[in-house]
Order: C-alpha cells, then structure tokens, then sequence
C-alpha cells in the first residue's frame, strides 16, 4: 500500500532521536527537549504533554505505567506516564557510564554504556531497578532482546556482538560480526537513498512538463519542499541497508545466529 504523511509535529530546536507508541499515544526522546507525550488520534499529532530530563534523551522503552528513558550522562530517567498531560520524572537508574539506548522485555532491562558495553538491570520493581549483570564490548550504541538474546550494536569496533542473556547475572558473547560501515551496507544505502530523490523530482516534474493545465492549477513545488519529501522514509532505507550487509556466516565459520 501508498505510505502517506498524515501528520508531522514540530518544535524549535527539537531533535527526536527515538519514538516507540501504545495504544493512539506515541513516546518521543528528544535528545535535549526531554521526554513528549503526543496524541496521534486522527490525522493529526497533539502534544498532551512533556518533560525536561537532565541529560541528552536518547532513547525510549515503555514498561507497565513507566517510560524509560535512556538519558546519556544521566543514566536511565525514570518517568510517570499514568497522566499523560504531565509525565514526571519519579526516579533513576545510574549506569556504569553514559546510558546510549536500551531495550525491555519484560522486567528485564538492556542498557547500552558508552565505553563499557552491555549491562542488564532487573526493573520488577520499576522504581528500584537492580544491576544484575555487564558485558564488556565496547562502545555499544544499540540493543534489542530478542526471546534470550541480545542484538548489540558497537559503534566504535563497527560490529554487532550477539549476546546470550539466558543467565542475565553472567551474560555471554555467542558470536560477533564485522560491520565495517562501508561495503554493501554502504552501498545499498547510497543507491536506494539516489534512486528515491531522483524519482520524487521525476514524479514531481514531469507531470507539469507534459500537462499545461496542470502547471497552471497546481503550485509548483519549492526546492526545499522537493528536498524533505525525498528524504522521507530514509530510516527504513537505511535499516534495510543494515540488515542486508549482516555475514550469512559468522568469522569463526559457524552460522550467524537468527
């Protein structure tokens, strides 16, 4: 089916870094603009709410009635989310070192430390979470648990480590693999992200070169408008970049875990 933008929600100097949504609301971490609440009921976004964190808000997981942001030099910014008008920091998590991202399934917390790597908290107790156990990788950016695994992306050694987190008080590497950051990742990025601009102005221009009512009805398009519907979409491109440059074989020979 067409994807189509329905809506878009802006605010002076706002970076959103991470967005993850339940139910009609969606959760924004927003680098130094904090933490936001926004109502996607409808074809259009309100802002119900927000709050300032202390550090860099970098990413978001929901737990329960908590949002769990990780905020860089602030570690892991608890916040209330019950009142969606007015979400409250209620506690926090210092980690190891800078908090970069993190995942959750269940009460079980995956952070991403900026030089150490992988640490896992227990957040049963949502207000009280517990260090169970770390994992020296490296300068971890990103993380999904996956049933006991753990995808870590390592950002500085430009690979992704996968992590068996069975036992969360002792967790292990499984395999790793070399991501160098160029290649076929690189590749397929940099000719999906031409192709898209080339056909956006394509669509766009012709059209008006083959129709002169058209060009007297219809506005013609600003360059900058030209420029942000092209870009558009761009994450996903980039995601499926990624995933088609991951080793069908791991270094050592064996078969890259799935």
């Amino acid at each position: 089916p067409e994807l189509r933008l329905l809506d878009s929600y802006t605010a002076e100097g706002l970076k959103v870094k991470s967005v993850t949504a339940r139910g009609k609301l969606a959760y924004a971490a927003a680098a130094y603009g904090g933490f936001f609440v926004l109502d996607t009921t409808g074809d259009k976004l309100r802002l119900l709410g927000r709050c300032d964190t202390p550090g860099n808000a970098t990413e978001v997981a929901l737990q329960g009635d908590s949002a769990f942001v990780a905020d860089r030099p602030s570690g892991v910014q608890i916040i209330d989310i019950r009142d969606s008008s007015a979400p409250r920091i209620v506690g926090e998590y210092d980690s190891v070192e800078l908090a970069t991202g993190l995942d959750i399934r269940g009460d079980l917390m995956a952070v991403c430390n900026r030089t150490l790597g992988l640490e896992l908290v227990d957040i049963r107790d949502a207000l009280h979470p517990r260090h169970l156990g770390a994992l020296r990788l490296g300068e971890a950016q990103g993380v999904r648990i996956v049933g006991e695994r753990a995808y870590v992306g390592v950002w500085h050694n430009r690979k992704l480590a996968v992590v068996d987190i069975a036992d969360p008080c002792r967790p292990r590497v499984m395999g790793e693999a070399a991501l160098g950051g160029f290649g076929w990742g690189l590749a397929v990025s940099a000719v999906a992200i031409l192709v898209r601009f080339a056909w956006v102005y394509f669509a766009a221009y012709l059209p008006r070169a083959l129709s002169g009512s058209l060009r007297e009805s219809e506005p013609r398009l600003r360059k900058r408008e030209m420029g942000i519907i092209s870009w558009c979409g761009m994450r996903g491109i980039v995601s499926l970049a990624a995933a088609l440059a991951l080793p069908a074989v791991l270094p050592g020979g064996g078969a890259f875990p799935h």
